[in-house]
């Protein structure tokens, strides 16, 4: 699904825009009533502990990447990635340890998600974007385009709130699925005296982290995803989703975690997208986040329902109009420091 942003560009600016129907990473189900669905999940993996009435998941806080910033031309691509951990089963609650946990159980539960985009007009300042496999998330699993969720041991140290991204993909694979529709989605700017984009920190949340990036523009927004699920683990889904809808809500600075520095772009043994580095294998979000690196790095908070159909338009359209702004996400590269409104 196409994404629009109108863009005044002023004298002394290079505007790039970075546009995600997005993600990493965590995304929630926009399900009617009629479409909304339950499923019994069990953290145990089979026999005793089996959750009924579960209608979807909430994930920690964690971090999202967009590598690989595009000058504004057609067909220019870029790939989005995130990761992150379960802490909430909704519709029925339960216990979450503080390893991640669910009910006591011995597993953690990791999400890693990826997709590419491209911009596929540029028309009188608007940039429209979709993904690259098609004019909307296309039934194809295009690389990257994935959606996985991995049992964990609760010992293998996941932290969704810092570090380096270890063991989010290193677990066992217990859902697959790949994205096949996108919401319009737009990241609010926040702006200064004469419209200026303003500049702050990067990271405000206190803790460490090994991005060296010290400065980023400041904002947020919101995107909405369909994730369409190929397959299952029984003993953990004992009643399988058919769709997840996931939405996530996007912010900078980082405020209430720390960036983390590695991402997957598949379930491998260790994170292969990693800080400090180029794309496609790594990304650098420079001194100032979204001005002079070559990638995009955002917090982000997501949750995902259950469907057993994907939402029609309009059921769509009610649910963005109440429930608030989904994010695409804007880059601007300034020259000699100038700071102007885009």
């Amino acid at each position: 699904m196409n994404l629009f942003l109108h863009v005044t560009t002023k004298r002394g600016l290079r505007a790039l825009i970075l546009g995600t129907a997005s993600l990493a990473a965590a995304v929630a189900v926009l399900a009617t009533p009629s479409r909304a669905s339950t499923i019994t999940f069990n953290p145990n993996g089979g026999g005793a502990g089996a959750i009924s009435g579960v209608s979807g998941f909430g994930y920690a806080t964690s971090s999202a990447v967009a590598v690989g910033l595009p000058t504004p031309t057609v067909g220019a691509t870029f790939n989005v990635f995130y990761e992150s951990v379960i802490n909430a089963t909704q519709g029925t609650a339960s216990t979450i340890g503080s390893n991640f946990s669910i009910n006591n159980s011995a597993n953690q539960f990791t999400v890693i998600a990826g997709f590419r985009e491209t911009i596929t007009n540029i028309t009188n300042g608007t940039v429209t974007f979709a993904n690259a496999s098609g004019p909307s998330f296309a039934t194809g699993t295009t690389s990257p385009n994935f959606f996985e969720i991995l049992a964990n041991p609760t010992s293998s140290g996941v932290n969704p709130f810092t570090g380096n991204g270890a063991n989010f993909g290193s677990g066992t694979v217990i859902l697959t699925g790949h994205l096949v529709d996108s919401v319009n989605g737009s990241f609010n700017l926040t702006t200064g005296a004469g419209g200026a984009p303003v500049v702050g920190p990067f990271n405000t949340s206190g803790l460490a982290t090994a991005d060296t990036t010290t400065q980023s523009l400041q904002g947020g927004g919101g995107t909405q995803l369909t994730v369409q699920v190929d397959t299952a683990n029984s003993g953990y889904f004992v009643t399988a989703p058919t769709f997840l809808m996931f939405s996530t809500t996007n912010s900078l600075p980082f405020n209430s975690v720390a960036p983390l520095t590695g991402f997957y772009s598949g379930p491998n043994a260790t994170p292969n997208i990693t800080y400090p580095g180029t794309p496609p294998s790594g990304f650098n979000t420079g001194t100032t986040n979204a001005l002079d690196g070559n990638s995009l790095m955002f917090q982000s908070v997501a949750t995902s329902s259950f469907s057993s159909a994907v939402p029609e338009p309009s059921a769509i359209i009610q649910a963005l109009t109440a429930s608030a702004v989904i994010p695409l996400f804007l880059g601007f590269r300034r020259r000699r420091g100038r700071k102007t409104a885009v």
